[in-house]
């Protein structure tokens, strides 16, 4: 009776553990009442494997939101409070339309706001109707991954089919979204 009694026990022991998720490997915080759990290793190869936020405050996987569809991406980067990264989204919204009739690729935004301010992300992006898809990396891994640590926005990245960066611009200058869509019909040959 004791041997089945410790079998029952090492049994559920290791049940146990094995049920017992990993967090060593996520760090968890709560957003807008909503908690989310943020991988601290991330795949360094595009769509990487990160959680972003949505607008609506839902937590999404990168290779679930990020196509690989064998079309240029580009990544434009910024934060609400980065005046050039406004006048450069500005600027891309009003031609993006055109853009698309010319060119067949993919364009994401992705703030990577202070966690402070994480609260103007989703009022920011619905006012301006964007057209094109943004999210929030809230944890700033794009950070620890993206070439010089992203210093120095608006920073906007062009991968080709493959997932390798092929254009790399950071701040802003009037005309920089043509120089933009240049690079993308040229790299679209």
């Amino acid at each position: 009776m004791r041997y089945f009694i410790l079998l029952f026990l090492l049994f559920f022991y290791i049940t146990s553990l094995s049920a017992q998720e990993d967090n060593s490997q996520y760090r968890v915080i709560k957003v807008n009442g909503k908690v989310h759990k943020f991988k601290i290793d991330v795949d360094q190869n595009y769509p990487y494997d990160m959680e972003l936020l949505t607008l609506s405050g839902d937590t999404v996987n990168s290779s679930k939101v990020l196509k690989d569809n064998g079309k240029l991406t580009i990544l434009l980067f910024w934060m609400t409070s980065c005046v050039p990264c406004q006048f450069e989204l500005d600027n891309i919204h009003k031609k993006y339309a055109d853009w698309k009739k010319e060119a067949d690729f993919n364009l994401y935004a992705i703030s990577i706001e202070l966690p402070k301010y994480a609260n103007r992300f989703a009022p920011y992006v619905n006012r301006k109707g964007w057209e094109f898809e943004a999210y929030y990396d809230f944890d700033r891994v794009f950070r620890r991954i993206m070439p010089d640590g992203l210093n120095g926005l608006p920073q906007t990245f062009i991968l080709d089919k493959n997932g390798e960066i092929v254009y790399h611009k950071k701040k802003y200058r009037m005309g920089d979204e043509d120089l933009l869509f240049e690079a993308i019909q040229e790299l679209s040959r």
